[in-house]
């Protein structure tokens, strides 16, 4: 079963990012090394919460309504 994840990270300027995957570990990953535009000038990041769902449609709504 395909799993999709909300995260939120809190980024070094203490902004919060909200963003979904259905890779949570490689999504993480490529905000660590700065792959990820909206917060590579914001590194370093730390993880502070995920849900997962088994519902691609339910993981965009939540997202919408989490930012």
């Amino acid at each position: 079963m395909d799993m999709y994840y909300v995260y939120q990270l809190r980024c070094a300027n203490g902004s919060p990012y909200t963003g979904c995957t259905n890779n949570l570990d490689a999504r993480l990953e490529r905000h660590a090394k700065g792959y990820v535009f909206s917060t590579k000038d914001k590194l370093p990041n730390e993880l502070e919460m995920y849900v997962a769902f088994n519902d691609k449609n339910k993981v965009f709504a939540f997202e919408i309504h989490s930012e």
